[in-house]
């Protein structure tokens, strides 16, 4: 019994400790992602799953067909140690059973991060709006249920990922030797903030241009 509240108290910075311990600037998410979008939002904050989990992963649908160019999150970080410049994403096809535990990967990349310092602080840890750029942008389905897998690397400041109380269909899921909902771990009916972005109108002429130039 001991040993898993220890854990619990790792895994999740938890609603126990309350809003009491937040401080927060006006900075927040500025910007919501165009192809699915559950931004960043201050006051909207539960609690942060992560380490020593081996994954966070939230579903979402797409209403259009779209290639995924830029990948936002935000984390908070445990310890002295220095923070990871790099994480394993991945996307999963749901198999109908609304369950990352059976779905299929679509795709898969370890991929360095740019922070931004929100200046946000939880539990007295920063917020860090933290951003990835697969180097080739899968291509997703209108309609399909995906799921954005997070997983939480090891051997730096202990990482944790952002989440508020659940409104988009299914909950959070975390990941140690089994996928447990977020309710069963922890007791919370999560979603995680994460924004998604389709390439830029504006890249794409430019790819364009470059290759109308080579002829």
């Amino acid at each position: 019994m001991k040993t898993y509240l220890l854990t619990l108290g790792l895994a999740s910075l938890a609603l126990a400790t309350g809003h009491s311990e937040m401080v927060s600037s006006p900075l927040g998410g500025t910007d919501n992602g165009d192809m699915f979008s559950q931004t960043y939002s201050f006051p909207q904050i539960v609690s942060a799953y992560g380490d020593p989990l081996d994954e966070v992963a939230d579903d979402f649908i797409l209403s259009a067909n779209n290639n995924l160019w830029k990948i936002v999150i935000w984390t908070c970080y445990s310890g002295t140690q220095q923070l990871p410049d790099h994480f394993t994403l991945e996307v999963l096809l749901d198999n109908g059973d609304i369950s990352p535990s059976t779905a299929s990967t679509v795709w898969q990349e370890w991929l360095p991060c740019t922070r931004t310092d929100t200046g946000d602080n939880y539990v007295g840890r920063d917020i860090y709006e933290t951003v990835f750029f697969p180097s080739a942008p899968p291509a997703l389905v209108a309609g399909q249920r995906y799921w954005l897998s997070v997983h939480i690397p090891s051997g730096y400041a202990a990482p944790f990922v952002m989440v508020k109380n659940n409104e988009f269909d299914s909950i959070v899921w975390v990941k140690s030797s089994t996928w447990r909902t977020a309710e069963d771990q922890f007791g919370h009916t999560t979603d995680m903030f994460f924004d998604l972005y389709s390439v830029p109108s504006s890249l794409e002429r430019v790819s364009w241009a470059s290759v109308k130039s080579s002829f």
